[in-house]
């Protein structure tokens, strides 16, 4: 008998298009997945909840606007149907109008929050490489000037 006989089947290789293959696969199912997600739990999440503040400086809150009140003018009791539908138009384009004031109002302390957030992050990214490179006996090199920046 040989040394050179095989015992057994081959050993599955699988090559780099196989697993580039398995990857988009697994991702183009994350992407599936999250917008499955947020077309069931829409309703949900544009209730919105506890919104994160901002962690660095306190920021003055703008008045909320009330509900729209329409000019005297237009509030009076029109003559003619014409008028009635214009005035109902015109009372339906403000409350889209009022709507989309208050989602834009929510984006933009929904974009301060997250900013904020993303200010403390890099910071502490910075404190870490830092951190890891006194630990190492290394010069701060490219940290020290974010470090002089930050703090």
């Amino acid at each position: 008998m040989t040394d050179d006989a095989r015992f057994g089947p081959p050993p599955d290789r699988r090559g780099w298009r196989t697993m580039l293959l398995l990857l988009i696969i697994a991702f183009g199912g994350g992407i599936g997945a999250t917008a499955l997600f947020v077309a069931q739990y829409r309703p949900l999440l544009m209730a919105g909840g506890p919104t994160p503040q901002p962690v660095s400086a306190p920021q003055a809150s703008a008045p909320t606007p009330g509900p729209f009140v329409p000019p005297p003018e237009i509030r009076a009791a029109p003559q003619s149907p014409d008028e009635r539908a214009l005035a109902m138009r015109i009372s339906g384009l403000a409350a889209q109008l009022a709507t989309l004031e208050a989602r834009t109002m929510a984006v933009d302390r929904e974009a301060r929050g997250a900013a904020g957030y993303a200010e403390r992050a890099e910071s502490m990214f910075a404190v870490f490489a830092a951190r890891r490179a006194i630990d190492r006996g290394l010069a701060l090199g490219a940290v020290e000037p974010v470090l002089r920046a930050r703090f």
